[in-house]
């Protein structure tokens, strides 16, 4: 796969929050307590030699309410 394929189907730091709404939207049971932004960190350690030097991951906490199955079925 090539980079150029991989990159249109990142999502942006900015786009996070919201995409993660929505698709808890669509999870019955499952309600969104709050959704914390960790660090972010490169894609690899390597930085000279990689070609996805500058690409970074941008890790997020959520926290969850619902009752067991809901939640053991979003996770799945």
């Amino acid at each position: 796969m090539q980079l150029s394929q991989i990159i249109e189907h990142l999502v942006t730091p900015s786009q996070m929050a919201g995409v993660l709404e929505s698709v808890l939207e669509q999870q019955s049971g499952i309600h969104l307590v709050s959704l914390q932004t960790l660090p972010s960190e490169p894609i690899t350690e390597d930085k000279e030699a990689s070609p996805y030097s500058g690409y970074y991951v941008h890790p997020v906490r959520m926290e969850l309410t619902g009752d067991y199955f809901s939640i053991a079925n979003y996770l799945n």
